[in-house]
């Protein structure tokens, strides 16, 4: 049976939204303040420069001897030398005035490291298209850790009954959390084009059955995004959610979130899962929603969710398709 990634809702909440850093009015100030002193720092420097170079050749002339002042060639060939090191530092002292003006611009344009988190309340938690609860209610947590470099790290869990749904008598079993951990670095290219790879770990602890295959995935994952279009992959390093030799699946997410008025985005995704060497259990998923955002950090989401996944492979012991389409209400709170 398959389940579902699941990010902060700082992160995500269906889809990852990006993390927002401070304004960067610091770094225009500091422009202000370099341009403000830099030029008369400048030409400070360079008078005082000039007063030196000057004092050292008539000291230079003072000390000469008769001889060496009576030969014009030679003054003018130590004159010009001491003229060609004058410059020279008068350069350095000009770049050097220039670079550490401009590195507090620098800092002030770095973005800062931020925590970020989330709470949300489902009526039906869904992966992949998938029921994980039995059509049943879900509370999930998440928090993530996002550095300045565009390296991140997160955590996320949920309630689940999917797989305590396959127990009997003969074969028991007992799991009921999901948890989630991920890390990453994501980028821009520019205003429009962003980018996003990590690697993504699903563990299920729980008490399983003798020769039970653990549902424990680990997938790697790169996404493209361009505005508000993203196109992700996911690519299993492990058997996909208990499937036997099920190593290398697949599964492509293509997203499209337009927010057509201030506080509200529409969310739309087409996706394919493939599960490698178990063909009867390939399906296409996809979803029609709104989200809402409210300035205190709250929001609420509705969608449509439906699948074409197979109903004889995908019906549970409760004899419930998990993959019939469904409506979900998601009330989150981020913090």
């Amino acid at each position: 049976m398959l389940r579902r990634t699941k990010r902060v809702q700082g992160a995500r909440t269906g889809d990852r939204s990006r993390c927002e850093y401070g304004d960067k009015r610091g770094s225009v100030y500091a422009r202000m303040a370099c341009g403000r002193h830099f030029f008369p720092l400048a030409q400070g420097l360079l008078k005082s420069l000039w007063k030196l170079q000057h004092t050292s050749a008539m000291r230079g002339v003072d000390q000469m001897d008769v001889q060496t002042s009576m030969n014009p060639g030679l003054l003018l060939k130590r004159g010009v030398k001491r003229m060609k090191r004058s410059s020279k530092l008068a350069g350095v002292a000009v770049l050097w005035c220039a670079i550490s003006g401009a590195m507090p611009a620098m800092a002030e344009e770095t973005p800062a490291s931020s925590w970020a988190g989330s709470v949300s309340v489902v009526n039906d938690y869904l992966f992949r298209g998938l029921s994980q609860t039995n059509q049943g209610p879900a509370v999930q947590p998440g928090i993530e850790f996002d550095h300045a470099s565009g390296w991140y790290i997160g955590a996320w869990a949920s309630n689940i009954s999917w797989l305590s749904d396959t127990s009997s008598v003969g074969a028991p079993l007992s799991s009921s959390v999901e948890l989630d951990f991920y890390t990453g670095f994501r980028g821009s290219f520019s205003s429009d084009w962003s980018y996003d790879v990590g690697l993504y770990e699903y563990y299920y602890p729980g008490d399983y059955p003798p020769g039970f295959i653990r549902p424990y995935t680990t997938e790697g994952y790169a996404s493209l995004g361009w505005k508000g279009l993203t196109l992700k992959y996911s690519h299993s390093f492990t058997n996909l959610f208990g499937f036997a030799d099920s190593k290398s699946s697949d599964y492509f997410d293509l997203a499209w979130n337009y927010e057509f008025s201030p506080g509200w985005t529409l969310n739309t995704h087409v996706g394919h899962q493939d599960v490698r060497h178990n063909p009867g259990f390939a399906y296409y998923d996809w979803k029609l929603g709104v989200t809402k955002a409210f300035d205190s950090g709250y929001s609420i989401a509705l969608g449509y969710y439906d699948t074409n996944a197979d109903e004889g492979n995908y019906t549970n012991a409760h004899d419930n398709f998990v993959g019939r389409a469904t409506g979900v209400l998601t009330l989150s709170k981020s913090f």
